[in-house]
């Protein structure tokens, strides 16, 4: 694109330039203007899309880390149940162990009728 460019300047400065000095001149360094502030606003352009693929990479990452995260606060609420799970069948284990030997009375009762 900038080549296209430069050939057109060149073409139009040397018309008018062969036509008119000043007005060639004129025109020379107006089209010269205008390139530059292209290839400027060109570079910025380049720069700010450059920012904003790298945001767009970083949220990704952090959305990625974020469903990592949500797994591992999940297996850590299985490891709270499975550890409050195995107290209560500790305390279920000590207290049928207490009552050795105990029958209910309604399994009497059961059995006798």
């Amino acid at each position: 694109m900038g080549i296209l460019i430069t050939l057109l300047v060149s073409i139009i400065t040397l018309y008018f330039g062969a036509t008119n000095l000043q007005i060639g001149l004129l025109l020379l360094i107006a089209i010269y203007f205008f390139i530059v502030t292209y290839y400027i606003a060109n570079y910025i352009e380049f720069l700010i899309k450059k920012k904003i693929e790298q945001i767009n990479k970083n949220s990704e990452d952090i959305n990625i880390i974020r469903k990592e995260l949500n797994e591992v606060k999940k297996n850590m609420d299985l490891h709270l149940e499975i550890s409050k799970i195995k107290a209560k069948v500790e305390a279920m284990d000590k207290s049928s162990k207490k009552r050795k030997g105990t029958i209910d009375p309604r399994i009497v009762i059961i059995l006798i009728t």
